[in-house]
């Protein structure tokens, strides 16, 4: 699924085809885990034309996703501020379950 980012919400620009991202969603002052440990396929460096032109300080990237994943970006696009994170592999923090159990840093 491709979609235009800002390249500063997409660690710094600094992606390239292999890589793996973990996808965060704000909105509202909640931030939220969408999608962990997913592919890029392909990252475009901005300019283009069409529906997918990405401005000057944007890239358009190309993940791969699940039919079910996909609709859950496409969800977090519609609404929501998306940030791309480097994926280390670690399972993704839940702050309402740290909340819950009082371990919020």
């Amino acid at each position: 699924m491709s979609f235009p980012i800002d390249a500063a919400l997409a660690v710094g620009g600094a992606l390239s085809a292999g890589d793996r991202v973990d996808v965060v969603a704000a909105s509202e002052g909640v931030a939220r885990y969408v999608l962990a440990g997913v592919e890029v396929l392909a990252v475009d460096g901005g300019g283009g034309s069409g529906a997918l032109r990405a401005g000057d300080d944007a890239l358009t990237v190309t993940l791969a996703v699940r039919p079910g994943e996909a609709v859950l970006l496409a969800a977090a696009l519609d609404g929501s501020k998306v940030t791309l994170v480097r994926s280390t592999g670690a399972e993704p923090f839940d702050a309402r379950a740290a909340e819950a159990a009082g371990t919020v840093p």
